[in-house]
């Protein structure tokens, strides 16, 4: 073991290939092997847990028992006591932007923050273990496992661009090519659900089922669609409108 600064360490008993650098660093530990901490009172409660990586003040600070976490920045982690592979990167990641408890991670696993406050949402308990999601973003927050967030809600919302550096809507796709697919999905063989739920307030405006059929909530225009046309298809299986129609039925 390496210890530098005031009681770090103070309290190991068969821990062993520990690197502690900072007052108080480590200062409970009694059987956590290969912890590695620079910053006064990082990792400081911890016991048992071992491979954790704590770099600033305070990061990792309640950690008593969590292994394989990595903690850069002042307070990531701070309230962290039995996690597991978190990754937090980023000023109070981990923790939050206010003192609302639910904010902090304290035993969730696999969790990734990264971002000046990102951390898991208050919307959630923190009693709840939260596994694989990720937050990015400054004050970003995930409320559900497996998933990913990028940026805030509400003022902390932000644009998202995909081959774009100027994103003008919350979620802006470019392709500068003449060939190629702009948006593509699929599915597997069976699938019965939508390829395509467009909704507001909750409410499904426009769907495009599995068959490729059309349901909207509203009035489907059409473009180039005028008085005494019917819309038909070509000989190719094109939607096309006609001027002259021959149908009994048609618009006009």
């Amino acid at each position: 073991n390496t210890a530098v600064g005031y009681k770090s360490l103070y309290s190991n008993t068969t821990g062993h290939d520990n690197t502690a650098n900072g007052v108080q660093s480590l200062y409970f530990n009694t059987t956590g092997s290969d912890n590695t901490t620079n910053g006064n009172y990082s990792l400081y409660s911890n016991t048992t847990g071992s491979q954790n990586t704590a770099n600033s003040s305070y990061s990792l600070y309640a950690n008593t028992t969590g292994n394989y976490n990595t903690a850069y920045g002042y307070r990531t982690l701070r309230y962290a006591t039995s996690t597991l592979g978190i990754t937090a990167i980023g000023y109070n990641s981990g923790v939050g932007q206010t003192n609302v408890s639910d904010y902090n991670s304290t035993q969730d696993t696999y969790m990734t923050f990264l971002g000046y406050q990102a951390s898991r949402s208050n919307a959630v308990s923190s009693s709840t273990t939260l596994t694989n999601g990720t937050a990015i973003g400054y004050n970003a927050t995930v409320g559900a496992s497996n998933s990913l967030v990028l940026g805030g809600t509400g003022s902390y919302a932000v644009n998202v661009g995909i081959g774009t550096t100027s994103p003008y809507a919350q979620l802006s796709v470019e392709r500068l090519s003449t060939t190629g697919t702009l948006i593509s999905g699929d599915t597997l063989t069976g699938f019965t659900g939508n390829l395509l739920d467009i909704k507001v307030a909750s409410t499904s405006k426009f769907t495009v089922d599995y068959a490729g059929n059309i349901t909207t909530g509203g009035t489907l225009s059409l473009t180039g669609l005028g008085r005494n046309m019917i819309i038909t298809t070509d000989a190719s299986g094109n939607l096309v409108s006609s001027s002259t129609p021959t149908a009994a039925a048609y618009f006009a």
